[in-house]
């Protein structure tokens, strides 16, 4: 066999063992998890006139609880506060990583 033919050969073995640790490195990432990006903290203040509030994300409705905080992922909320005897507020916010207490 010609010496070019067998250091491309030998290449080519190198080049699929990379590519197999590679493989395995990303499917233990993805098993695990990787990084999680910092959360949203929603908080209602317990002594506030709300009852409640739905945040919508776009992807399904979460309750917050006066007094109860919520993690959420960081992004555009509608929020709907909800009050006695039928009162409702809404508002849209971008929630930022870190703590937000939704308004009086």
């Amino acid at each position: 066999m010609a010496r070019g033919a067998r250091s491309l050969r030998g290449a080519l073995g190198t080049y699929a063992a990379v590519a197999a640790a590679a493989v395995v490195v990303l499917a233990v990432v993805l098993w695990i998890g990787g990084p999680q990006p910092a959360r949203a903290r929603v908080r209602l203040p317990a002594d506030g006139p709300w009852d409640g509030a739905v945040l919508d994300g776009g992807l399904g409705q979460l309750s917050v609880r006066p007094g109860e905080p919520l993690s959420v992922p960081p992004g555009h909320y509608r929020v709907t506060l909800l009050g006695p005897e039928g009162r409702a507020r809404q508002l849209e916010l971008d929630l930022p990583a870190g703590e937000t207490v939704l308004p009086r």
